[in-house]
């Protein structure tokens, strides 16, 4: 009998999740276990657990760090605030994972200062919402340009409903359009929600796609 299975399995989907969660919300097998870095064998692998509620603290990124470094994940799925604290985890040397899909990613608000997105570079793909009202989808569009990752938007999914596609699926935003959503789409700045008018504007640019 296998009293924990994931101790000795490699994971291949781990996930960094957003504010106000636990790692079990991501619902992704491997967070079914909250992951400690304590080398409490009895507790499984599973997913690490961010309780911060303002700027990225040192605990939560040496959490990453060492998560990172110690599961090797092949694939992350890191949204909102997990996305901040993946880019600022890679930017402290943390292991790259085989493919990180960012979802909705909240790395440019106001107490996730000084992010380079271009560490995000390598495999993987940005997913957003276009009905998001807390995170801008110009901010995924400015991310998508900065690491050469792919932009999927999903055009009817807002920053919860969003999470049903953490895997893939959406419309895929090419270059030309990048470029337009940079000159196009609302911008409400690193902190509170988007108006009504902003939603309407960033779900009507989805009907270009």
């Amino acid at each position: 009998m296998k009293l924990y299975p994931l101790l000795f399995e490699d994971i291949d989907i781990g996930a960094f999740h957003g504010f106000g969660m636990k790692p079990q919300d991501m619902r992704i097998a491997a967070c079914d276990v909250t992951w400690q870095d304590a080398g409490d064998v009895s507790q499984g692998k599973g997913c690490p657990m961010f309780a911060g509620t303002g700027a990225i603290s040192d605990d939560e990124l040496h959490t990453a760090v060492e998560y990172l470094k110690d599961e090797k994940p092949k694939t992350m799925v890191v949204y909102s605030r997990g996305g901040a604290i993946m880019i600022k985890a890679l930017m402290n040397g943390a292991n790259k994972p085989g493919a990180i899909n960012f979802v909705a990613p909240a790395w440019k608000r106001s107490w996730a200062t000084g992010l380079d997105g271009s560490v995000a570079g390598g495999s993987g793909i940005i997913i957003h919402g276009g009905k998001d009202d807390k995170v801008p989808l110009k901010h995924s569009v400015e991310l998508a340009l900065a690491s050469g990752l792919p932009l999927y938007v999903v055009p009817d999914a807002n920053h919860v409903s969003i999470l049903k596609n953490k895997m893939g699926g959406g419309v895929l935003v090419n270059n030309q359009m990048l470029q337009s959503g940079m000159q196009e789409l609302p911008d409400w700045g690193p902190t509170g929600a988007g108006k009504p008018e902003d939603i309407e504007k960033q779900r009507s640019w989805c009907d270009q796609l």
